[in-house]
């Protein structure tokens, strides 16, 4: 407990000072609205789904706010403000201060599509949904390891590679890191994407689409390995195999199902019978070929990246695809509270805020690797709402209290899922990069 204790003064002086610090630069001649009154704001909003109006009032209930501050101040001060950029300072700190970005990492990158306020059309965003609502592209670089977010961005632009290269260009510049292996989807590959990460000597593993050339070459071949030259650079293309996916089930009679899975036209390409015997035993008779799957990667040296991790490796972008749920059960009808640019950013770093400071006191949590793990819904709600006021603001600070309440989150637990968040058993990891915890892939290689 002697280490939590030191994390949270820390985190309180660490706090006093950086806001101290972003009120210094943005000076006004009336201050009632302070910028940690901003950021506690938007971390409330956002954790409790509740308009500025609520969270206001919550400050007011707390003490740490003018009562005769305005819903209106506070509006005003985050549309009209800069504060996203100081926000970024925070979160960036926190990472490179509490979270190992020295040794190399596996970071997963992807896009999603999220709802935007139809107001936004006038910065350049597409009005979709009978134009009652505009859409903007979310991408996210996410660290597998530590399972938080180290960038968003969020463009009108629809192209995912072009937005993955200009989180580069900032992540280079703020985070500390030796080496790094990105984790694509397939929407991510281009012989353009591969040659810029060469050149970055960054190294990674992307998916493939099945009707490339190189793909077709592979096939004439009958390999599972394959060798290819990229300008002065030498990749590498694998393929493996995994179950197919099931569709709409067919009841035959009161014995038998068939689950067909149909292409374009219609016609069944494979399917699975599910037999029913007297005592009511369901026996699965699988007759349905897996799928082929396709990656191509940087890693070449098939002595220290067998196929089987690189297929494990691969499988661990999983991660971010779970965080994007959080991400838009978080924000109301999947939309952002505010309509401008900077107001957007500002929601944004607090989101990656609260995820920050989720993971980091996850950290210090009791964990079982075979039978429970912490309740990460839970806990951020916890934190919000008890623990970072106290850490925020200084009249509230009250070190015993804050660890008093954070024994209470042992007891926020959930049943673990086999393949997710814990370590491998009888698995040798080579040097270089760290696996995510969890199971092995269940694959087969052709």
């Amino acid at each position: 407990m002697g280490d939590l204790k030191e994390l949270i003064t820390n985190l309180s002086t660490f706090f006093d000072n950086q806001f101290d610090l972003i009120d210094s630069k943005t000076i006004e001649r009336k201050r009632t609205v302070f910028s940690k009154h901003l950021y506690y704001t938007l971390i409330r909003m956002i954790q409790n789904k509740c308009s500025y109006e609520s969270a206001l009032i919550e400050l007011k209930l707390l003490n740490v706010i003018d009562e005769e501050c305005t819903h209106q101040a506070l509006n005003t001060k985050i549309l009209k403000g800069n504060y996203s950029k100081h926000f970024d300072g925070i979160n960036l700190s926190i990472i490179n201060e509490h979270f190992d970005q020295s040794s190399n990492k596996i970071r997963a990158v992807d896009g999603s599509k999220i709802t935007m306020s139809r107001s936004q059309k006038k910065y350049g965003y597409q009005l979709v949904g009978k134009k009652r609502h505009c859409t903007g592209l979310l991408t996210t670089t996410y660290d597998v390891k530590n399972q938080i977010p180290l960038d968003y961005q969020i463009s009108p632009d629809t192209g995912e590679i072009a937005m993955f290269h200009k989180q580069l260009i900032h992540m280079s510049s703020s985070l500390s890191s030796n080496k790094e292996l990105y984790i694509f989807d397939r929407g991510y590959h281009s012989e353009k994407n591969c040659k810029h990460l060469l050149s970055l000597n960054k190294d990674f593993i992307i998916r493939v689409k099945e009707n490339l050339t190189i793909i077709k070459d592979m096939k004439e071949l009958n390999t599972s390995d394959y060798i290819i030259q990229m300008d002065d650079h030498i990749v590498r293309v694998i393929r493996y195999k995994l179950p197919s996916k099931y569709g709409k089930i067919t009841k035959v009679n009161q014995k038998k199902f068939i689950i067909k899975r149909n292409d374009r036209n219609g016609t069944p390409l494979q399917y699975k019978e599910i037999i029913k015997n007297s005592n009511n035993k369901i026996k699965i008779i699988m007759k349905c070929p897996p799928k082929d799957y396709y990656l191509i990667t940087s890693l070449v040296d098939s002595e220290k990246y067998p196929i089987d991790l690189l297929i494990d490796m691969y499988h661990q972008r999983w991660s971010i695809e779970e965080h994007y749920k959080t991400v838009k059960r978080n924000l109301p009808s999947n939309k952002f509270h505010f309509s401008t640019p900077e107001s957007v950013q500002c929601e944004l770093k607090s989101l990656q805020f609260i995820s920050l400071m989720t993971r980091l006191f996850m950290k210090y949590l009791p964990q079982d690797p075979n039978k429970y793990k912490p309740n990460y819904t839970i806990i951020s709600e916890k934190l919000v709402n008890h623990i970072i006021p106290m850490l925020i603001f200084k009249e509230l600070y009250n070190l015993e209290k804050i660890i008093k309440k954070f024994k209470v989150f042992s007891s926020s637990k959930v049943k673990c899922k086999p393949g997710r968040h814990f370590l491998r058993k009888n698995e040798n990891i080579p040097p270089g990069y760290f696996l995510c915890k969890g199971d092995s892939a269940n694959s087969s290689i052709t």
